[in-house]
């Protein structure tokens, strides 16, 4: 990395002192040459002056006269994001007589503004509370956003101030975390999405390893390592289960517009997990959520609307919720929808509709839809009668323990017109 934001310039070259012998004048010249040629240094890109092809001379500010670039789009990078506006000054502020009316005024009384190194990123000298600035390491601090151009960059990954090793970027912890969580989450699951079952010693291990990975990315702003971070708390998977702590890192994820994020805020406050139940904050953040097109926070705000919760009943609203879901291959919504259609909640009575949201759903594996397609193909409703399809559909159902699948098979093998009443009234049969 070159110099510092308004580093200063100065051309440097005596003349020989009597005796001195010709290598000695040469060794001068080359260090005089090597000294000048830092100097003017592009203060953006570190680039020395005349290393790039067709350009010979790097040009001084115009404002300060003393930092040097390359071209116009290093200066105006310098000058936007390397802290040079902040700390540019021209000759005649830099004048000792200046300085000196300045120090004159300060000691009259005048408060004079003091910088505090403590304070400043090393990088671009700006305040460290302008923006995420984590910890490194080593202790040392920076802006999030100044480690991550000097990776980006390709610049040597150790700190500014005491080289010790940089961390890896946010978004290598984070893939690398999602590399080894996903196949885990898969292999020890008990359920799609489900509860987990006791880790092993060697599995628990691979979970130390992705909370501290995303850990190390949470802590450099990455919104999707803080929001999975959250869910690994909330359910507790490979942790001690936190839903406090999993609702603070949501709540990071949540400023920076994460919809999944969002979403799970609302899950907390809807059940009162780690929080105080609230319903209205629970919808608050669905409904930002849903500006995303987040198809769980849809589903939602649909379950509110038909129970009533937080807001008054209303299966209109409901129904569209659970539309806009459905559309979005939300298997639930679709199911739902399937409902409110068979039994004409929300809107028109239409046994066709229903049958064909039931059957969108039952495709994506929803156990309940499933079985009341069969019981439509059993008894005719929205569906020509086909006991066979119904079979089919009803062993789908009971594959994944439905109860009702598993009588309503019985009756077709034992040749009999009873069906379970219940899955008639779900389906909305006659």
């Amino acid at each position: 990395m070159s110099t510092t934001a308004g580093g200063g310039g100065g051309g440097g070259g005596g003349g020989g002192g009597g005796g001195a012998n010709s290598g000695s004048k040469l060794t001068k010249k080359k260090k005089t040459a090597a000294a000048a040629c830092s100097i003017r240094c592009c203060a953006n890109c570190g680039a020395p002056e005349g290393s790039l092809p067709g350009i010979l001379h790097h040009k001084p500010c115009g404002r300060c006269k003393i930092t040097f670039y390359c071209g116009r789009e290093c200066q105006r990078t310098h000058w936007k994001k390397g802290g040079h506006k902040k700390h540019c000054k021209t000759p005649e502020e830099r004048s000792v007589a200046k300085a000196k009316a300045e120090a004159t005024s300060s000691s009259s009384g005048a408060a004079a503004e003091e910088r505090d190194f403590d304070n400043e990123c090393a990088i671009c000298f700006d305040d460290l509370s302008d923006s995420p600035s984590p910890a490194l390491p080593c202790s040392h601090r920076f802006h999030a956003s100044c480690v991550d151009e000097l990776l980006t960059a390709g610049v040597e990954e150790v700190c500014p101030l005491c080289r010790a090793k940089l961390p890896p970027s946010k978004e290598k912890m984070f893939a690398d975390g999602c590399t080894i969580y996903f196949p885990l989450k898969k292999r020890v699951e008990q359920s799609l999405d489900g509860p987990w079952r006791a880790l092993s010693r060697r599995e628990q291990k691979k979970m130390d390893e992705v909370v501290r990975l995303w850990e190390g990315a949470a802590k450099q702003e990455h919104a999707k390592a803080q929001c999975n971070l959250g869910t690994v708390y909330q359910e507790g998977h490979g942790v001690m289960q936190d839903c406090s702590k999993a609702r603070e890192l949501f709540e990071k994820a949540a400023e920076q517009e994460d919809a999944h994020a969002q979403y799970n805020l609302g899950v907390l406050y809807n059940h009162g997990m780690g929080v105080k139940q609230d319903y209205s904050k629970a919808r608050a953040w669905w409904e930002a959520a849903v500006k995303q097109d987040h198809a769980n926070a849809q589903y939602g705000l649909g379950i509110m609307y038909h129970q009533g919760h937080g807001v008054k009943q209303d299966y209109s609203k409901a129904r569209g919720w659970w539309e806009k879901a459905a559309g979005l291959e939300h298997a639930n919504a679709q199911f739902n929808l399937g409902t409110m259609y068979a039994n004409g909640k929300g809107g028109e009575q239409d046994y066709f509709k229903a049958g064909d949201w039931y059957e969108k759903a039952a495709k994506q594996g929803q156990a309940d839809a499933q079985c009341n397609l069969g019981v439509m193909y059993h008894l005719g409703g929205g569906r020509e009668k086909s006991a066979s399809l119904a079979l089919v559909w009803y062993e789908k159902a009971a594959a994944q323990g439905k109860e009702e699948a598993i009588m309503n098979i019985d009756a077709i093998h034992a040749g009999v017109s009873w069906i379970d009443t219940a899955s008639a009234a779900a389906a909305g049969g006659d």
